[in-house]
C-alpha cells in the first residue's frame, strides 16, 4: 500500500477522533448549563408554589388567594423557559401541559369557594409531572429526595388513619417497621446528599437552619422506629404525628413566603 495512501487515512482519521472529542465535550457542557438552569427554573417554580401548598393545607382563605396569584403569575413566565430548554424534546411539553391542567383545576376550584383541602389535594398532583421531567434528563433537585420521603411518612400516617391503640395487630406493626426503615434510610439520604446552597438561593444562615431541621426529623423518624420495634403501639401513635411536623419544617424552608407578607 502506498505510504501517502496510509498517512493520509491516518490524518483523517486523527482529524474524526479530534472532531468527535469536541462534539462530546459540547453536549456535555450544554447538558450541564441546561440542567443548572433548569433547576433554578425549578427553585423559582417551587418558591410560589410551595406557599400556595401550605396556605391551603392550613385553610387560610386570604394567604391562599394571595399565593395563587404569584404562582400564576410565576408559572406564565417560567413554562415558556422550561421548554425553551428542551425545544425539540415532545415529552416536555407533554409534562408541561400535565401541570397547566393541574393548575387550571386548582385555580378554578379556588373560584369556587371549595374547601381549601381539596385544592391542596389537587396541587399535590403538581409534583409528579415536574419530578417526571427531571428523571428523564438526569436533572438531580434536592426537594425530590424530600418528596420521596414524603411519599413513605403517607404511607405511615395511612397505615395508623382512623384507628385506635388496640386495633394495630402483629400484621400492622410489621408493615410499620417496613415503613418506618425506609423513612429512616430516606433521612440518610437527604442528610448525606450534596446541597448546593447558592443554586437554591439558601443564605448561610438559612441553609444552617434547614441541616437542623433534617437533623431533627432524622431523630423523629429514628424515635418512630424504636417504639415501633419495641412494640410500644400507645408512644409509636403519638410519635407519628410529630413525622408530618418534622417534614414540613424541612420542605416549607424552599418557599418564599416573604411575598405573602407585602
Amino acid at each position: 500500500m502506498n505510504i501517502f495512501s496510509v498517512l493520509n487515512r491516518a490524518f483523517v482519521l486523527v482529524v474524526l477522533v479530534i472532531a468527535l472529542s469536541f462534539a462530546l465535550t459540547g453536549c456535555v457542557s450544554t447538558d450541564v448549563s441546561s440542567g443548572v438552569d433548569a433547576v433554578q427554573l425549578m427553585v423559582r417554580f417551587d418558591q410560589a408554589y410551595i406557599p400556595f401548598l401550605a396556605m391551603t393545607s392550613k385553610g387560610e382563605q386570604g394567604a391562599s388567594i394571595k399565593a395563587m396569584g404569584i404562582l400564576s403569575g410565576e408559572w406564565s413566565v417560567l413554562r415558556p423557559e422550561i421548554q425553551a430548554l428542551y425545544p425539540d424534546d415532545n415529552s416536555v411539553g407533554k409534562y408541561l401541559a400535565e401541570v397547566d391542567s393541574t393548575l387550571s383545576q386548582a385555580f378554578s376550584e379556588m373560584g369556587k369557594q371549595v374547601p381549601l383541602i381539596e385544592v391542596h389535594e389537587i396541587l399535590e398532583g403538581v409534583k409528579k409531572p415536574l419530578t417526571d421531567l427531571r428523571r428523564d434528563h438526569g436533572i438531580e433537585y434536592y426537594p425530590d429526595l424530600l418528596d420521596e420521603y414524603h411519599t413513605v411518612m403517607e404511607e405511615i400516617l395511612t397505615e395508623l388513619g382512623g384507628k385506635s391503640a388496640d386495633q394495630l395487630n402483629a400484621s400492622d406493626l410489621q408493615l410499620l417497621q417496613t415503613y418506618a426503615e425506609n423513612g429512616s434510610n430516606k433521612w440518610n439520604i437527604i442528610a448525606s446528599a450534596e446541597f448546593n446552597q447558592e443554586l437554591y438561593g439558601f443564605s448561610a444562615e438559612k441553609a444552617q437552619s434547614l441541616q437542623s431541621s433534617i437533623v431533627n426529623a432524622q431523630k423523629q423518624e429514628s424515635a418512630f422506629l424504636e417504639m415501633v420495634e419495641a412494640g410500644d403501639v400507645s408512644a409509636l401513635m403519638q410519635e407519628s404525628t410529630r413525622l408530618k411536623g418534622a417534614y414540613t419544617q424541612v420542605y416549607l424552608q424552599f418557599g418564599n413566603f416573604d411575598r405573602l407578607k407585602s
